[in-house]
């Protein structure tokens, strides 16, 4: 998972690759570690996937993009500066 642009005002493109067919998830975390949106859940076939988030009310600061499937979990940490 990556995202840009990072750091990111009102739209970032998350970049994903499925390794093999499997149920995922994609969302969005605040630091505590708290999911505060989804961006995407269900099963993907192998391949590359691009996802498009805009968020006006997302407040500036730190998140975290997480990759969630079966045999495991990949991180980004995201930056979201003021709209």
């Amino acid at each position: 998972i990556m995202n840009y642009p990072n750091p990111f005002s009102t739209t970032t493109t998350f970049k994903i690759s499925v390794m093999d067919s499997d149920l995922i998830s994609v969302y969005l975390t605040d630091l505590l570690g708290r999911k505060i949106f989804d961006l995407a859940c269900g099963h993907y076939s192998k391949g590359n996937y691009t996802i498009s988030f805009t968020s006006l009310d997302l407040a500036p600061g730190i998140y975290f993009g997480i990759l969630q499937t079966a045999k495991g979990r990949k991180t980004v940490k995201i930056e979201k500066l003021t709209n």
